[in-house]
């Protein structure tokens, strides 16, 4: 089934791919991935919902820094994208979200990052970990 049927189909899948859909639209010249193979490696999680969630919050994320930042090429988008995938991963390791020291772009992405990452999602223990977990 391609997306627009799959759409019009009006099935939890294809919520799901619509949502993919439209985050991938945003970072389209950064993720060579298709919607397909992007819904293949998040059904192949042990939380789908909750990376889409990430992947929806790293998209809007990079949306709103490019316009913000006047970020107009390529080198400049594709460094933003990769510095937002590693400030998810730091926040996903423990790191703390409203650490005020280190470089200005950090701060800058964790503080928009912050506004799109559901504090529930965050709460989850199987995909955001703290220092504590690690010495159990």
């Amino acid at each position: 089934m391609t997306l627009p049927q799959a759409v019009q189909a009006g099935s939890d899948d294809s919520i799901f791919l619509a949502r993919i859909h439209d985050a991938k639209m945003l970072v389209a010249d950064l993720d060579p991935r298709t919607v397909e193979d992007i819904s293949r490696d998040l059904q192949s999680t042990s939380s789908p919902e909750g990376n889409l969630q990430i992947f929806e919050a790293v998209a809007s994320t990079f949306r709103d820094l490019v316009i913000d930042g006047n970020i107009v090429d390529d080198k400049g988008k594709k460094n933003l994208y990769d510095q937002i995938r590693m400030n998810v991963a730091f926040i996903q390791f423990g790191g703390n979200p409203n650490l005020r020291n280190g470089k200005k772009i950090d701060r800058w992405i964790r503080q928009t990052l912050m506004k799109y990452l559901p504090r529930e999602l965050m709460k989850d223990d199987d995909i955001f970990y703290s220092a504590d977990e690690w010495k159990k």
